[in-house]
């Protein structure tokens, strides 16, 4: 005589694979999830862009309102390198525009060795410029 368990592991073992197959998304569907995230997270950035200074960098929202920083915070390099990535899969022209905007304030710190974390703040940034647009002007 077969055990409650084992009619519940043999229902589950013949189920499960249908299931789990029946819910796997097709490549369509997950590439029009990853191009509605992408162009989401575009328009996120474009809120971002038109709430900080030009001179500035993102850092956080807090209590309402935008906090911004300057070229020498740490991860000042995240914006332009995040706009970058957005650039690469979009090709949108007004998202290389703002990366290279931000690229242009943050050029002082390349060589800004006032703490370890110089390469948070130039490869994000500059890293992925050069990567993507192989100018070796960025590079230098």
């Amino acid at each position: 005589m077969t055990s409650t368990f084992g009619k519940w592991a043999l229902a589950l073992a013949l189920f499960l694979p249908a299931a789990t197959q029946a819910q796997q998304p097709s490549k369509s569907d997950m590439r029009r999830l990853i191009d509605d995230n992408m162009q989401f997270a575009v328009k996120q950035y474009q809120v971002l862009k038109d709430s900080t200074p030009a001179d500035m960098m993102p850092r956080t929202f807090q209590k309402g309102r935008s906090v911004t920083s300057d070229t020498e915070w740490w991860c000042s390099g995240f914006y332009p390198g995040t706009l970058w990535y957005l650039y690469e899969y979009t090709q949108d022209p007004a998202v290389k525009a703002e990366a290279e905007r931000r690229l242009a304030i943050l050029e002082k710190e390349k060589r800004y060795t006032g703490n370890h974390d110089i390469g948070f703040m130039i490869y994000c940034s500059f890293g992925n410029a050069y990567r993507i647009t192989g100018d070796k002007n960025i590079k230098t």
